[in-house]
């Protein structure tokens, strides 16, 4: 049983999580732009692929920690990013992913790897937009605080 407005279904519903993009050291180009790993920033190049703020998250060999990046970014392979918002609040998603806790969907025996299918299919509720904000500012305050 939902709250009145809340929605349910699975988590393709209400965000998309897309793989990045190749990119190697040797090929960036001198630049401001971040590139986004698995383990956060790696480097700068001179292009980027998404504009911000976007949610990243690590995809192979670092898995399970969230980041808002505000500005414009290049996601990395290794990493996972929200490439449709559906009208959901950036910083409640973040919240979102992280009580998930992407970690336990490991899927590899060596090099930790998370395949978004596996995530994206997973059954949720979330409220509607002005819940949303509302969350999000309360879990931002306890941030803050600790």
């Amino acid at each position: 049983m939902l709250p009145d407005g809340w929605k349910s279904g699975k988590i393709k519903d209400f965000f998309m999580l897309q793989r990045g993009f190749d990119l190697t050291k040797a090929q960036a180009r001198s630049g401001n732009v971040p590139v986004i790993s698995s383990s956060g920033v790696s480097y700068y190049h001179d292009t980027y692929k998404v504009i911000g703020p976007g949610i990243v998250t690590g995809r192979k060999g670092n898995i399970g920690d969230v980041h808002i990046i505000n500005e414009n970014f290049w996601p990395h392979d290794t990493a996972l990013w929200v490439s449709d918002f559906k009208s959901n609040n950036i910083n409640y998603i973040k919240y979102f992913l992280d009580y998930v806790n992407l970690k336990k969907f490991d899927e590899a025996s060596s090099v930790p790897t998370l395949n978004r299918n596996n995530v994206l299919c997973l059954n949720c509720s979330f409220p509607p937009l002005p819940e949303q904000k509302k969350i999000a500012a309360i879990l931002s305050t306890w941030d803050r605080a600790i």
